[in-house]
């Protein structure tokens, strides 16, 4: 009887151990599970890190072996701004193949051509702000559409098309950045984008091109493409409700903008074109007020900036604002 007895509790001790053994080893192998994905999650975040890294160096050969290994990849989606490897391509100022790197995308998924990051930009208007001729010359044959607007700023519709883009950069002096911005505008409007459209504030190219590049051979060759330099923006009626609460430039010309901002070097050119289309300097905004009117309130930016606008050529921007300071 205390033989069995002994013999039952061998068994169970014998049973616990091996259920002990069996949950230790259970434990170990979800650990080296758990290992393995984790292994697994960074090498697969290293090789979209990489493969993002590539394509914003325009390293087409890197690109194309990147995506030969995994065609997914393609598909991927860089930061809260949301940008397909075709955005990233076209918005860094690193050097490298531009064009040649959006051709191997293109051969991954055409699709992509017409991708939209989180403003609704298409890589047309990242090619278009960033003066890369080339690529906009390949997205133009690829069909893309010079004209998409749904552009958004802040959640608040913005609609500017390709056109709009190309000329509201300022951030780069260059001394080759008017030829540069020429061929760029020449290419859209050859493309089909609408010279005089207007964005959600009723502002056209040329309006913008008044007030963040304020450079008269751009202004010119605009003039020369067909820009119509009386169109004002929109009244406060014509205004988008969505939009209306921060907008403060009612039924103003590019002219009134050029006072606006202080360029006055601007006014003999703006005015000559005004009037050899007969049209006058003194047009009133919605608040009745004249161009003149507004010059009166404006505050003169500092010699440095007026250089800047007034000068296409560095050299001369840099001579400019020597000779302005104090000997």
């Amino acid at each position: 009887m205390l033989e069995t007895r002994f013999a039952r509790i061998a068994f169970i001790g014998g049973c616990s151990i091996t259920l002990l053994g069996t949950v230790a080893l259970m434990y170990q192998l979800n650990k080296l599970s758990n290992s393995h994905n984790k292994l697994k999650t960074s090498h697969e975040k290293m090789k979209i890190y990489a493969f993002f890294e590539a394509v914003e160096n325009g390293d087409k050969n890197a690109t194309s072996t990147f995506l030969e290994d995994d065609p997914s990849l393609v598909h991927r989606i860089k930061g809260d701004d949301r940008r397909s490897p075709m955005h990233v391509a076209l918005l860094t100022d690193k050097k490298g193949d531009k064009k040649g790197t959006l051709e191997v995308i293109y051969k991954f998924d055409p699709g992509q051509v017409h991708a939209l990051d989180a403003d609704n930009l298409t890589p047309l208007h990242c090619a278009s702000q960033k003066l890369h001729n080339g690529a906009i010359t390949f997205l133009l044959e690829k069909n893309v559409d010079p004209n998409s607007n749904e552009t958004r700023w802040k959640d608040k519709p913005l609609n500017w098309n390709a056109l709009h883009t190309a000329v509201c950069d300022h951030n780069v002096v260059d001394v080759d950045i008017v030829e540069k911005r020429k061929k760029v505008i020449k290419s859209l409007c050859e493309g089909g984008v609408d010279i005089n459209a207007r964005d959600a504030c009723g502002r056209t190219p040329f309006y913008i091109a008044v007030d963040h590049l304020a450079d008269r051979e751009i202004l010119q060759f605009l003039l020369d493409q067909g820009a119509d330099i009386s169109i004002k923006t929109y009244s406060r009626d014509e205004h988008d409700p969505v939009n209306l609460a921060d907008a403060d430039e009612f039924s103003r010309t590019p002219l009134h903008k050029a006072a606006e901002k202080g360029h006055t070097y601007l006014f003999d050119f703006l005015i000559e074109a005004l009037e050899k289309r007969g049209i006058s300097r003194d047009m009133p905004d919605e608040e009745g007020k004249t161009y003149q009117d507004l010059l009166k309130t404006h505050v003169t930016p500092p010699p440095a900036r007026i250089a800047f606008f007034k000068y296409s050529n560095a050299s001369a921007c840099l001579d400019s604002v020597i000779g302005a300071s104090p000997s």
